[in-house]
């Protein structure tokens, strides 16, 4: 299962945002037992621009139909001020993915006002870690609400049995619905233009929450899927379209490291074009003929698969003419002693034993500027919220210690269903468009991310189903870098241009008539 964030822990906060007021740095959870946040008033400048926002840190709690405490699930809002009489400025939630990753990566990388610097703003490699003011944040054009679904960071289950209702894809989905419904109404925000945005996992989360909160006659303007997730994910043992959709993913990576033949390293777009006509035309058909495809077909295959991953072919003859992400990010650069990374194909790493299995630790593509370190200490002495509770994510670490290796993982915890990871969300996302003529759908993705292959994602979204009018609502856009491509300080920049620009543009989606409960 290879949905998991990108985290790493590591080190302290240096701050340099200004505070007009600060919360006392002694609040604990227990002291918001009716869900009342920690607050402070603060200001950045971002693009010469100066932003005053309210930021608020705390808890909102789940209830059942009979009033049981469920759960308490931890979120950091930022809302900006804005004129006296002046319209709602539009309202994103977003979260990360995983399952069980919470929302530090996206909330102080990318949209956050305050943001982790990107490796290449330092004068030399890091740790320390440092925070900046964030020119690129979305609350320039959005106000944002930052949630940790249940169980991941600060947010928990009223009760240890009750987290199986959370850890599966209905109940995950449907516990994001309901804490979105509770802070409209606890803050009296339900007029805002409301967005969601999800980052890999947290792709699913959000198509799936789109039908949901159109179901619960929430009207949702618009859905931000970065690292898009196949939203139609099956078991089947004998999968022949995986291996199509990933090869473009394998030509940018080959492209990058100067692996191509001459002729496909003159241009990066031509290429790729080349490399998804070939994935969908002749390689399918050959993956989907298996053992009858002739002896001279297959060598064909052969040489064309070799040439648009850069592979050696005396090692694609013996792969049945499929390359596993493993094998590949072990034999691209395999000549020079290195591997490729498996949520940033661009970066590399040593490898230490040609046999041995990858190292997740290892890969330099699952570091994200140090985010998993920055957010706890964020949170105390700035937004003044304190805590002594683990601020958790989808690796474990928790207490007390598992008895197996890698038990305490939020992925091998998680429930997909009885079949095992797999479900259908596009259709749900699908319906919540048909409802909703105006919504609009934006989807970003890396060229170098081997774990959500961007073809694969327009694999799904063409497959959807949608009239003519509702697929022009769906705006693709592709950058430079991996799985969280905004770690790219010139990606980050571009990113929130674009989804600046499409929440702009997007008209709010009117109110339905309220139906009869």
């Amino acid at each position: 299962m290879r949905f998991l964030p990108i985290l790493i822990i590591l080190l302290f906060l240096s701050s340099t945002s200004r505070s007009i007021l600060a919360q006392d740095s002694s609040t604990n959870n227990d002291k918001f037992p009716d869900d009342s946040p920690a607050w402070t008033a603060r200001q950045i400048k971002a693009r010469g621009q100066t932003l005053t926002y309210k930021a608020r840190a705390g808890f909102l709690s789940l209830y059942s139909d009979s009033r049981e405490l469920k759960g308490r699930m931890f979120y950091v809002s930022y809302t900006l001020e804005r004129p006296k009489g002046a319209p709602p400025r539009p309202l994103t939630f977003a979260w990360n993915g995983g399952p069980g990753s919470p929302a530090a990566t996206l909330h102080l990388a990318f949209l956050g006002p305050r943001r982790a610097k990107t490796i290449d703003e330092y004068q030399s490699p890091p740790p320390p870690y440092q925070l900046t003011d964030n020119d690129d944040t979305w609350l320039s054009f959005t106000d944002l609400v930052l949630v940790d679904p249940i169980g991941t960071g600060y947010s928990y289950p009223a009760k240890a049995e009750y987290l199986k209702d959370f850890w599966n894809v209905p109940g995950d989905i449907d516990s994001i619905g309901e804490f979105i419904r509770l802070y409209q109404s606890h803050f009296d925000c339900a007029d805002a233009p409301l967005f969601i945005a999800g980052e890999s996992y947290g792709t699913i989360r959000a198509a799936g929450l789109a039908k949901i909160l159109t179901d619960r006659r929430l009207p949702l303007s618009g859905v931000i899927l970065i690292s898009m997730g196949n939203l139609i994910r099956s078991t089947a043992a004998n999968d022949d379209l995986a291996p199509a959709l990933i090869l473009p993913s394998y030509t940018a990576t080959a492209f990058f490291h100067k692996k191509l033949p001459a002729d496909l390293q003159a241009d990066l777009q031509t290429t790729l074009k080349q490399a998804e006509d070939w994935a969908q035309s002749d390689y399918l058909v050959a993956l989907i003929k298996g053992d009858r495809l002739s002896p001279n077909d297959r060598d064909t295959v052969v040489k064309q698969l070799a040439r648009f991953t850069g592979i050696d072919p005396a090692f694609v003859a013996k792969s049945n003419l499929r390359i596993g992400v493993d094998q590949f990010a072990r034999q691209l650069l395999k000549d020079r002693g290195l591997e490729v990374g498996h949520y940033g194909s661009n970066l590399t790493f040593k490898v230490t034993s040609e046999n041995a299995p990858y190292d997740l630790w290892a890969d330099p593509s699952l570091v994200s500027n140090g985010t998993s370190a920055l957010i706890v200490a964020y949170l105390r002495s700035e937004l003044g919220f304190n805590s002594d509770a683990r601020y958790a994510g989808p690796w474990g670490g928790g207490w007390p210690s598992p008895r197996t290796p890698r038990a305490d993982w939020t992925a091998f915890r998680f429930d997909f269903g009885p079949s095992g990871f797999n479900f259908n969300v596009a259709q749900d996302l699908a319906d919540a468009m048909r409802r909703v003529p105006t919504m609009r759908v934006f989807v970003a993705h890396g060229y170098f991310d081997l774990v959500t292959p961007y073809f694969g994602a327009e694999y799904a979204l063409s497959h959807m189903g949608l009239d003519q009018a509702a697929r022009r609502n769906v705006v693709v856009k592709k950058y430079f870098g991996g799985h969280s491509m905004y770690t790219e300080k010139q990606t980050l920049t571009q990113m929130s241009n674009d989804i600046g620009e499409f929440i702009r543009t997007t008209t709010p989606a009117k109110r339905p008539t309220p139906s009869v409960q």
